[in-house]
């Protein structure tokens, strides 16, 4: 069996303050970044088809964000959502990706993971 495989790495540090996730006591948004954040994609194709992983330093994926990037990739790549996977690194040190005071963040954490262009 013949197979292919890539790997990508973009970064999605904030380039704004956003709200923190991961403790209910945060009210206000980070003052600082003491760490870069990325994404890590894997591609995998073999004679039974394609599929992607993402790794990004987040907490999670909101089930938006995945519905939003996997159309995204679905019509830019052709492989279907069921054959791609989202994970988080779970930190509790990235921005919160629910606070929809971070949308700037989330929209190019969106754009990485996908590969399209920042709105």
């Amino acid at each position: 069996m013949a197979f292919q495989v890539g790997s990508a790495v973009a970064d999605i540090t904030p380039r704004s303050p956003c709200h923190l996730a991961g403790y209910g006591a945060r009210d206000h948004a980070h003052e600082g970044v003491h760490d870069p954040l990325s994404v890590r994609g894997f591609y995998v194709r073999t004679d039974q088809g394609e599929a992607l992983v993402f790794s990004a330093d987040i907490l999670w994926y909101s089930e938006q964000m995945i519905a939003r990037i996997a159309s995204a990739l679905e019509g830019k790549m052709n492989i279907p959502p069921l054959h791609m996977q989202f994970c988080g690194t779970h930190t509790h040190s990235a921005p919160d990706v629910k606070n929809e005071a971070n949308g700037e963040w989330i929209q190019l954490v969106e754009a990485q993971t996908g590969g399209y262009e920042v709105r």
